[in-house]
């Protein structure tokens, strides 16, 4: 998929001591396998750094899916844990995650 797909959006994190952590997500699509739609995204920097894909009735719903899904693989890695992993300077990377992980958002201030 990710060589065909759309890239629709992107994001450059930054981790100490290491080259940077890129984020690109995917358009929505149909899904083969049933009426739902797919949306990929991709984590290269840390992790398995392959595609994966979040699922929907819908493709806004796929797409929210795929973004909190970026969000909860981002912020439950050891280098978000152990506050190396920032955007723009901050721990709080500006990526949504499921509400059944929001303690693990950085509170700014």
């Amino acid at each position: 998929m990710a060589d065909t797909a759309q890239v629709i959006a992107t994001r450059e994190l930054t981790l100490d001591g290491s080259p940077p952590v890129s984020v690109e997500l995917y358009a929505p699509t149909q899904s083969d396998l049933s009426d739902d739609f797919q949306c990929g995204y991709k984590i290269e920097g840390i992790g398995a750094q392959k595609v994966k894909f979040a699922y929907g009735v819908d493709s806004l719903q796929a797409l929210l899916l795929a973004m909190q899904s970026i969000g909860a693989d981002l912020y439950s890695s050891d280098a978000a844990k152990t506050g190396q992993l920032r955007w723009l300077g901050q721990l709080d990377l500006g990526i949504p995650v499921p509400k059944s992980i929001e303690d693990l958002v950085p509170k700014s201030g």
